[in-house]
């Protein structure tokens, strides 16, 4: 059954998380933490790169091509790429099977899941190929689309919080190093991204304090 639902869920991005961590009962919750912690430590090395250099354009690629060289550059930026277009797939995939439930049709016929597929990747393209300001403004209204229900049902869960649940804290039979860092590398799927906020500094006022 474990199995059955998980292959399921991975089409959908935002439920792959959750599907992958709950075998480790209470112990995804030190994973996440340590996770945290990481994410904040890396998002912090970014901002100081983002001072460093405050107009270099490319973000990762810049940063490596400043401090190791072209081909060192190109590795990083080859690699982003490819995490990129397989990430697009990935999410538009999750889309549209997200839209499945509104629109039953999507699940029914491959050429319309198709199409909305390839509308929904062309459609931010064509966004991406905006300016600056029109792309900050369409990444503020997804993302409050996208973090508003996670607030909410956070904390409609808090009255339905049952402390049992995370004991014992490890059912796995492995070791508690083991389980926090599957966890961790688990859960680090839900920050990724955070890192294309320093590839348009050259266009950003005052990049530097920003």
């Amino acid at each position: 059954m474990y199995s059955t639902r998980c292959r399921e869920h991975d089409r959908f991005r935002n439920l792959y998380v959750a599907c992958r961590t709950r075998r480790f009962r209470g112990d995804q919750y030190r994973g996440m933490a340590l996770r945290v912690f990481g994410c904040r430590f890396t998002g912090r090395r970014f901002w100081y790169l983002g001072k460093l250099a405050p107009y270099a354009n490319g973000g990762p690629f810049a940063y490596t091509k400043l401090g190791m060289g072209d081909f060192s550059a190109y590795l990083v930026a080859w690699g982003y790429w490819v995490s990129i277009w397989c990430a697009n797939a990935a999410i538009t995939v999750s889309a549209v099977g997200y839209l499945t439930v509104f629109f039953p049709v999507l699940g029914e016929s491959a050429l319309a899941a198709i199409a909305t597929g390839l509308a929904i990747i062309w459609f931010f393209t064509w966004i991406n190929s905006k300016e600056i300001k029109t792309v900050a403004l369409v990444q503020i209204i997804t993302t409050i689309f996208k973090v508003a229900p996670i607030v909410l049902i956070g904390i409609w869960g808090m009255f339905y919080l049952q402390l049992e649940n995370f004991t014992p804290f490890n059912l796995t039979g492995e070791s508690d190093l083991s389980v926090i860092t599957t966890t961790t590398v688990l859960t680090f799927f839900a920050f990724l991204g955070m890192e294309s906020a320093t590839i348009p500094s050259g266009s950003v006022q005052d990049a530097a304090s920003t």
